[in-house]
C-alpha cells in the first residue's frame, strides 16, 4: 500500500492483530484468483472456461451482487480488482481491454484497449488512472472517462506503478531502471 492510500492497491484497513478466531466461513463462487473488499462487499476475479469474470459478493447476505465477463482470455488473472469511489477497474493476463464499471451493478462505464496486457494491477492517484501495460510502457488514463492521458515508454514489467504527489514510478523491462 503506499502511503497508506486504500485506492492504490488491496489494502483494507484494519485494526485487527493475531491471533485470529475463525467466526464463520463463506461460500465464494469457485475459481476465484484475486480479491480486495471495499465499502462491505468484495469484489473478486475469475475463470471459467469462456474467460474473465469480475464480480461483487455481498458477505452479510452471502450471494453474488453481480458478475460480468469481461474477457475471452483463458489465462491466470493477476490483475486485483481496483476500487476507487463508485467505480471498479479490472482486467487481466492476455485480456485486450481493462474495464471500468459501476461498483454497485458492474454496468460498463469505459474500456481501454490493454494490447496483450501482462499486467499485475492498477495504481489511482486523484483522477488517474496509471498501468504498466507490456507493449504499451506506462499509461496513464483519466480514472472516470477512460481518456488517454499520455504513454511513457513502449514496453514495461509486470509490476504495479507507484505513484506520489510529485512522480510516477515503473520499471521498464529493457533497463531495469525506476
Amino acid at each position: 500500500m503506499q502511503d497508506g492510500n486504500s485506492e492504490r492497491t488491496v489494502y483494507v484497513e484494519t485494526y485487527m492483530t493475531p491471533p485470529f478466531k475463525i467466526d464463520r466461513t463463506l461460500e465464494l463462487p469457485v475459481n476465484i484468483y484475486d480479491f480486495t473488499y471495499a465499502g462491505d462487499t468484495i469484489y473478486f476475479t475469475q475463470t471459467d472456461t469462456i474467460g474473465i469474470i469480475v464480480g461483487a459478493f455481498d458477505p452479510e447476505r452471502e450471494e453474488v451482487l453481480w458478475s460480468r465477463y469481461v474477457s475471452t482470455t483463458k489465462d491466470a488473472i493477476s490483475c486485483f480488482p481496483t476500487v476507487s469511489e463508485d467505480m471498479i477497474y479490472a482486467s487481466g493476463h492476455r485480456a485486450e481491454w481493462i474495464y471500468a464499471m459501476d461498483r454497485m451493478t458492474g454496468d460498463s462505464i469505459w474500456a481501454f484497449p490493454a494490447g496483450s496486457n501482462y499486467i499485475s494491477s492498477f495504481a489511482i492517484r486523484g483522477d488517474r488512472f496509471f498501468v504498466q501495460l507490456s507493449d504499451h510502457g506506462l499509461v496513464c488514463l483519466q480514472k472516470r472517462s477512460g481518456e488517454l492521458l499520455w504513454v511513457y515508454g513502449s514496453e514495461s514489467t509486470q509490476t504495479v506503478p507507484l505513484v506520489d504527489d510529485k512522480y510516477v514510478y515503473f520499471s521498464s523491462e529493457l533497463s531495469d531502471i525506476i
